[in-house]
């Protein structure tokens, strides 16, 4: 990656909306060279947003992060992301970037990917000129697997580690309500307990068609779409309260339903009705959102 120098527009105040994703299909392969495993999945952005504040000042290089402490400020993947911006123009800058955070953690929404995404991208829109798209996506890639699809959306067929992005556009919206249980699951560890478990179980699907893939997802509804999270099985027999969740979600009025990602979120998709509250409400200890998912682009900034 090759650095430029450019300016920014110092002073502005500038928030944005940051996004939820489900994978609809999700196939795990084996591990590559570069200790990352190859993907076919197809990511859906949905109506639960973090919003996120910018400010930048002239002065020298220091960026802080407010909101979000559940995480250390020096890992933080939004301290990261803009770490990475001002690095490319080669500038210096005070930069404060605070966070209202909605997107539960460990849940298998993208919540922290889609903040160093929205980082980029509101960053972006401050330095003079822009940084050329193309290296938005090296410095996302670099972030992390699920960065590059938050960088455009709504929907992608994601393959290689997550950096090969094919957008899709959804043909409308679905009612989806996504449900947390009362335990959260780190990407690390779910991908340990799949290793352990292919390691016993080595039999496994062929991923399917991308092709085949997209064109399910854009022709038929909710209830025929492909079905398959290549955590599931995996996360079923660790955590049985699944079951009980799944069955809540269809008596709810779902016709779809599946773990999002490497869990712990749970969700369903109607196209045809409104979900049923005293369904849902019979989920003790779970917390529920019920929203839409997402038919365009979502990056709004807000002022």
């Amino acid at each position: 990656m090759i650095s430029y120098i450019s300016s920014i527009h110092f002073g502005y105040n500038m928030k944005v909306l940051s996004p939820a994703k489900i994978n609809i299909y999700l196939h795990i392969d084996g591990v590559r060279n570069d200790g990352f495993h190859d993907l076919v999945s197809l990511f859906l952005m949905v109506g639960l947003y973090d919003e996120i504040s910018i400010h930048a000042v002239p002065g020298s290089r220091e960026i802080t992060v407010v909101g979000n402490p559940s995480v250390a400020v020096e890992h933080d993947i939004m301290k990261l992301a803009a770490e990475k911006l001002l690095g490319f123009i080669d500038t210096s800058a005070k930069v404060s970037i605070a966070i209202k955070k909605r997107i539960p953690i460990g849940a298998g929404l993208g919540g922290g990917s889609s903040n160093a995404a929205a980082v980029l991208l509101a960053l972006n829109k401050i330095v003079h000129g822009g940084v050329p798209m193309r290296e938005l996506r090296t410095m996302a890639a670099d972030l992390g697997s699920d960065v590059p699809f938050f960088l455009g959306g709504p929907a992608a067929i994601v393959t290689g580690r997550g950096e090969k992005v094919e957008t899709v556009q959804p043909p409308t919206t679905w009612k989806v309500v996504l449900v947390q249980p009362r335990f959260s699951i780190s990407t690390a560890a779910a991908f340990r307990w799949y290793a352990k478990w292919i390691s016993l179980c080595p039999e496994r699907c062929a991923p399917l068609d991308a092709v085949r893939l997209k064109s399910t997802f854009l022709q038929k509804p909710p209830g025929e779409w492909e079905s398959h999270n290549s955590f599931s099985n995996v996360l079923h027999d660790r955590f049985p309260e699944y079951r009980r969740i799944e069955r809540a979600i269809v008596e709810s009025g779902a016709s779809f339903v599946s773990i999002s990602g490497s869990g712990s979120v749970v969700y369903g998709i109607s196209a045809t009705r409104d979900f049923s509250d005293s369904a849902l409400n019979k989920l003790g200890g779970c917390r529920w959102w019920i929203k839409e998912t997402l038919a365009r682009t979502p990056y709004a900034v807000l002022n």
